[in-house]
């Protein structure tokens, strides 16, 4: 927007050692799951043992970024970033809202995935996916979390831990194909 470049331009104009961090969407621990995040919200449904429930048709594209990656990139673009530059940060590997919920469902067996609205909405942006080549390129930043381990990651952090075994959690992700470590992160969280 006409705002941002009128503040990059300020910066430029003044050297002052100033780094744009453009962040995007986020998961993992302390993400709200009553606010109006479309993961946390389903997390929060899967959790509650509900159905996940999508308020409109499902179509528009998401990415998540999991929060220890968004650690990384902060403190990468921080420390080496260019003065007055501005980086996009988030995930770059887009996903459908109705797939986030049926990815969301894989994790909690009995609940099923309702679109509410099926009528295509079109009267704004539908995806919210950044760019992130810059910031890919010039800091050689890799993929880092999938999605699914980080909704795993994310539920983990959010369970009564009282209420589930360590047993569940790792059939599930033996069951999703997730690595071994996801087990062995999920019984440290359990343990403790």
């Amino acid at each position: 927007s006409a705002s941002k470049e009128r503040v990059q331009n300020l910066l430029k104009q003044y050297g002052l050692p100033v780094r744009i961090a453009r962040c995007f969407a986020f998961v993992g621990p302390y993400l709200p799951l009553n606010k109006h995040y479309a993961v946390g919200n389903f997390i929060r449904d899967g959790l509650s043992n509900k159905d996940i429930l999508i308020q409109g048709d499902g179509s528009q594209f998401r990415s998540y970024m999991y929060a220890s990656d968004l650690t990384i990139w902060l403190w990468t673009i921080l420390m080496k970033g260019r003065d007055g530059e501005a980086y996009n940060v988030g995930s770059d590997c887009e996903i459908s809202i109705k797939d986030l919920a049926n990815t969301i469902a894989e994790f909690f067996p009995g609940i099923s995935v309702k679109i509410l609205n099926q009528i295509k909405i079109t009267h704004r942006n539908q995806n919210y996916v950044p760019d992130t080549r810059k910031a890919k390129e010039e800091f050689k930043f890799s993929d880092g979390i999938t999605l699914k381990e980080a909704i795993l990651k994310t539920i983990v952090c959010n369970l009564n831990l009282s209420a589930i075994s360590f047993k569940s959690i790792s059939e599930r992700a033996a069951g999703l194909g997730l690595p071994a470590i996801i087990a062995a992160n999920s019984a440290s969280v359990i343990e403790s």
